[in-house]
Formats: structure tokens, sequence, C-alpha cells
């Protein structure tokens, strides 16, 4: 699986293109690929 998320942004909206990149891998299944690497939140 290959994900990908382009943006800019300039340096004072670094912050907020980091949460608009976040989003667009999340939307692509960045989160599938989360959990395989980290597990699940509650299960720690």
């Amino acid at each position: 699986m290959l994900l990908h998320a382009d943006a800019r942004a300039p340096q004072i909206s670094a912050q907020a293109l980091g949460v608009q990149v976040a989003e667009a891998l999340l939307a692509q299944g960045a989160a599938e690929i989360l959990k395989a690497v980290y597990g699940e939140a509650n299960n720690e």
C-alpha cells in the first residue's frame, strides 16, 4: 500500500499543514497501517 499527500503552506502555518496532511493520509487508510505497526491504543 502506498499513500501520498502533497501540501504547501507558509512556515507560520506549519502545524495546520501537518494536520491537513495527516487527515489526508488517514482518509487514504493510514490508520490501518498505524494499527498494524503500533497496535490498538486500548490493547496496551
